[in-house]
């Protein structure tokens, strides 16, 4: 089960563009130390009964000024076609600023 969820939301991350033009797909794999394979997408039903799909994804990227590396915990809800995040941090910035590794002090693990 979990590894559908997994492939379900590589699926999604292939689809999702982030704001500086590039998929979330493309972002995991060329800046993440690793694809994390608790990253997934589940099915999920709202209050009214309506299908949504619930997504979560962990980069590890590394800290501009130390170079540590941590987990960032990227949480989307998607309902039709339309991505919203479900957090205030950098879940939003990644979709809604193109400088979103700066204005939080990140750059690539690889």
């Amino acid at each position: 089960m979990y590894r559908e969820h997994f492939y379900i939301g590589l699926y999604f991350a292939k689809q999702i563009q982030l704001a500086d033009g590039q998929s979330l797909f493309d972002f995991l794999v060329k800046c993440s130390q690793k694809m994390d394979p608790l990253n997934s997408a589940e099915l999920g039903f709202d209050k009214d009964g309506k299908m949504y799909f619930d997504m979560q994804y962990f980069p590890v990227l590394a800290h501009t000024g130390s170079g540590n590396l941590d987990d960032m915990n990227v949480i989307f809800e998607r309902h039709g076609d339309v991505i919203t995040a479900r957090s205030p941090f950098f879940s939003t910035s990644i979709l809604k600023s193109a400088d979103y590794m700066s204005r939080h002090g990140l750059a690539c693990a690889k």
